[in-house]
């Protein structure tokens, strides 16, 4: 079976913990059948050829960027902008899937440079055979016909790549550098005269550009708003789930009709009605994202670590 490798080449600083996943959100493009940015910035796309979309994430038909041999394709945004030329740190997330076991692929998910073959400032890219890489060879295949999430951050110094919410892989990477103001570029796949082969037959969706890194806490909870197809509440505090890491009982501050705990990879763990606490003894140590129904119908996701 023929995979995709990932490559990336990026460059960023720390920030402390934050609720708010719009904090330094530059681009956020969801492909809800549109090429829009839905950030502050709606700085939306351009196609360079004509723009197709499939099924998401969540089995939503149209809602997804498709990638199916689409030869000489490519997004860009409509004006190159400053907000995306990093000096020290970012972080970028994505859902992809491979849409063909036997496709030979080779290109950028995304990047941010010259779209005719200049300069690239950073980059994340496919390259044969299905391994996740950030400036390196790495271990991490994405999924053939299903979903898998990525997110990138980057701290000036290290790398860290999360899997479906989970970190599996850091290491150094060199410095970003300054080279001016372009526009960020999506979906470029690389068309080669010598290897009619490769073809690009993937799914995209759910890019996050943010100009900060992300924490732990973040990433997980980013992961688990777009598993659950909700945005976070960020009026809830930080102690609505006590104690949190935990064992034994988990106290749910406030009134909430409904509980809902799932695992990585979205699994349902738990299930619960009309209840300010619940019990995570037979839940394996882990990170889990605890979906909650309010009483007016609210729906917000918080992330909860098993001892």
């Amino acid at each position: 079976m023929k995979k995709i490798i990932f490559f990336i080449a990026f460059l960023i600083p720390v920030l402390g913990f934050s609720q708010d996943l719009n904090n330094g959100l530059v681009a956020k493009f969801l492909f809800n059948g549109n090429l829009a940015d839905s950030s502050v910035n709606q700085n939306n796309l351009l196609a360079n050829g004509v723009a197709l979309y499939t099924i998401d994430h969540l089995g939503k038909s149209n809602n997804a960027l498709s990638m199916m041999d689409m030869n000489g394709f490519y997004l860009y945004t409509e004006n190159a902008n400053s907000a995306y030329n990093f000096t020290n740190q970012y972080s970028i997330g994505f859902w992809i899937k491979n849409l063909d076991g036997n496709a030979f692929m080779l290109g950028d998910v995304l990047f941010h440079g010259d779209p005719f073959g200049g300069a690239k400032q950073y980059s994340v890219s496919y390259q044969d055979y299905g391994f996740l890489t950030a400036g390196r060879s790495g271990n991490n295949q994405i999924g053939v016909y299903d979903y898998t999430h990525f997110v990138f951050v980057y701290d000036n110094t290290t790398m860290k790549v999360y899997v479906n919410g989970v970190l599996v892989e850091q290491f150094t990477v060199a410095a970003l550098t300054n080279i001016g103001d372009y526009p960020l570029v999506i979906a470029k796949f690389n068309n080669l005269s010598w290897q009619n082969s490769y073809k690009n037959s993937a799914a995209l969706d759910d890019i996050y550009v943010y100009n900060r890194t992300l924490t732990a806490g973040e990433v997980a909870l980013l992961y688990g708003k777009q598993i659950t197809g909700v945005d976070e509440n960020v009026n809830l505090t930080e102690d609505t789930l006590f104690p949190n890491p935990a064992t034994g009982t988990v106290l749910v501050k406030g009134g909430f009709k409904k509980i809902e705990v799932l695992d990585a990879l979205g699994n349902k763990m738990k299930l619960d009605f009309n209840i300010d606490s619940f019990n995570v003894d037979d839940l394996a140590a882990g990170t889990y994202i605890v979906r909650i129904t309010d009483l007016n119908n609210n729906v917000v996701v918080k992330k909860l670590i098993r001892k």
